[in-house]
């Protein structure tokens, strides 16, 4: 593992506002006309949108296991789902194959194309659902806002998810919020994560599904560094699964302070896109404070995304899920499909 300056973990849980505090402070939109913000809610319905179970939701499905989880065997379980990159590139929806860990035969595999080609395989859906979940909160966030700015009172259901919504992103305002709930274009997180992991192949990509190097300090339990002496005072945080390292990187992009800069540019790239995608080659400019490496860093990013054909996967999109009945299926006791 390299030595970075700013692989920091989330600053999830610190003061957030009041959802009135929230809007008086200020949001995207114009607030005019408030209407009530203070207990009715004149029969209007919540806004519809994800709740405390949302990843569940998308999620689960009925899985069977029955081949060792090897590169070869992930292969095999794309090919029979229609996860295939090339087509994803011109905008085939991606399948919703979902692994909990990496191939174990990733540091020995000689094929690196082949490691390569299911590392980001293996990423892409994960990335996909984690920022499917991210709009879905800020399309609701932005119904929410519309509401209030039509005059429109406000469920108290809606101002308890927004309070709890800007506990969890340390957001003051209702622009900030906005600001960080938002999606990481798969480009760059599959880039960095490739970088940070040796491609799925580090210890602790396999040990603790790492794939991004976040450092815990303070005593915190963790993966202790090799190669030091001494105890180097801080440890890798640890994942139950590759989703939950994804959505721990996505949440410290997302909240803490040295990656205002890379909210701040993806606001710009928001607006001038008007609902385009995100261009995570471009954020990449900001990420030289991520690694003690500072612009030799961003040049490596952009060449994974250069050279993998990383950035037209930032227009990709999940499967739409299936109404049907029939059982999702899997081939590898760490992949599981859902349709």
């Amino acid at each position: 593992m390299s030595q970075r300056t700013s692989r920091h973990t989330s600053r999830q849980g610190e003061p957030g506002r009041s959802f009135t505090t929230l809007l008086a402070m200020g949001t995207l939109v114009a607030m005019t006309g408030c209407g009530d913000m203070d207990g009715a809610t004149g029969g209007k319905k919540p806004v519809a949108g994800p709740g405390d179970g949302a990843r569940d939701e998308q999620r689960t499905g009925p899985f069977a296991a029955d081949s060792e989880a090897t590169a070869g065997a992930y292969r095999d379980v794309f090919s029979r789902h229609g996860l295939d990159l090339a087509a994803h590139r011109f905008g085939a929806p991606v399948p919703r194959l979902f692994a909990a860990r990496m191939p174990e035969d990733m540091e020995t595999l000689k094929e690196t194309e082949l490691r390569r080609s299911v590392f980001v395989g293996t990423l892409l859906p994960i990335v996909l659902d984690v920022n499917a979940r991210i709009r879905l909160e800020r399309a609701r966030i932005l119904a929410v806002a519309d509401r209030v700015q039509k005059g429109e009172p406000v469920h108290d259901f809606d101002r308890s998810w927004i309070d709890r919504l800007a506990l969890r992103y340390g957001a003051e305002n209702l622009r900030e919020l906005l600001r960080r709930v938002d999606e990481i274009p798969p480009s760059l997180a599959i880039a960095q994560a490739a970088i940070d992991s040796g491609w799925g192949a580090s210890r602790f990509a396999q040990d603790g599904n790492a794939l991004f190097g976040q450092r815990l300090v303070n005593g915190e339990d963790g993966l202790r560094p090799a190669g030091y002496e001494d105890d180097p005072g801080f440890r890798v945080a640890a994942f139950p699964d590759l989703t939950a390292s994804v959505e721990s990187y996505a949440l410290n992009l997302n909240t803490h302070p040295t990656y205002q800069s890379f909210r701040l540019r993806r606001e710009r790239q928001r607006e001038a896109a008007d609902g385009g995608p995100l261009d995570g080659h471009a954020l990449a400019a900001t990420m030289h404070v991520y690694s003690a490496r500072g612009w030799g860093y961003v040049v490596m990013v952009r060449s994974i995304i250069r050279d993998s054909r990383l950035q037209p996967l930032d227009n990709a999109r999940l499967r739409p899920l299936s109404t049907g009945k029939g059982p999702a299926v899997a081939a590898s006791h760490a992949v599981h499909a859902v349709r």
